[in-house]
């Protein structure tokens, strides 16, 4: 679920469905974000996590805290790692479709 009010759209990354925050999508949220161009180092981080159901999931935090990305529920830790490296392997040569 979004956190602080943000809503967010589903959205495929291949091979696993990720959320990822409008305000990222529409560039509100990125100037204190990731991708920033405010002149420091910006670190994002992955955040692995248990829910209320018992599935793992990761959340992509930019260097403000705010969630950018959010993961489907695994029903492994082994699995929602994987799903990490995906992320990483992947997503700086992945192109851009845009839909608008």
């Amino acid at each position: 679920m979004p956190r602080l009010g943000v809503t967010c759209a589903a959205v495929m990354v291949v091979p696993l469905p990720m959320r990822v925050c409008r305000a990222y999508r529409e560039g509100t949220g990125s100037a204190t974000g990731v991708g920033s161009r405010g002149g420091g180092a910006m670190t994002a981080k992955f955040e692995l996590f248990k829910d209320t159901g018992g599935k793992f999931r990761f959340h992509l935090k930019a260097a403000n805290g705010e969630i950018i990305a959010a993961s489907q529920g695994y029903t492994s830790k082994a699995a929602a790692q994987n799903g990490i490296a995906s992320i990483k392997d992947n997503a700086a040569s992945a192109p851009t479709e845009d839909l608008t």
